[in-house]
């Protein structure tokens, strides 16, 4: 049964996905879209005005 719901996620997050417009400026809960390098780069910009 595990196997048969994975193949219904992946349906669906292919319909949603299709549907939905995510901005690429969005981070987080996507392939390749983490959120360590905008967290480093905010970080970089914050201690470059001190």
């Amino acid at each position: 049964i595990d196997h048969v719901i994975k193949v219904l996620e992946r349906v669906i997050e292919k319909k949603v996905r299709s549907k939905v417009f995510i901005n690429d400026t969005l981070f987080g809960f996507r392939p390749g879209k983490g959120t360590t390098d905008p967290i480093f780069i905010v970080r970089q910009m914050f201690w470059r005005l001190f």
